[in-house]
């Protein structure tokens, strides 16, 4: 397709890392005030969704991977 690809990198584990960060990073931020049954419901499906994800990236079935591609042209 006329593209040099320069860099092709797994990013899975350090994305596993920032998503464990960032959930810890919401739980600590938490006021029992924000524990609204909406809430809770809405971050239940959220967290599930997460879960699978997290799941599929150590199972090794997902992966993250950056591509950097140049397109030549001519």
């Amino acid at each position: 397709m006329g593209f040099d690809v320069r860099v092709a990198e797994d990013l899975s584990g350090s994305y596993q890392r920032y998503v464990l960060s960032a959930w810890a990073k919401l739980v600590d931020g938490l006021d029992r005030e924000d524990l609204t049954r909406d809430f809770v419901n809405i971050m239940m499906v959220e967290a599930d969704f997460w879960l699978r994800r997290m799941r599929a990236l150590e199972s090794g079935k997902l992966r993250l991977i950056r591509y950097h591609g140049i397109k030549i042209i001519g």
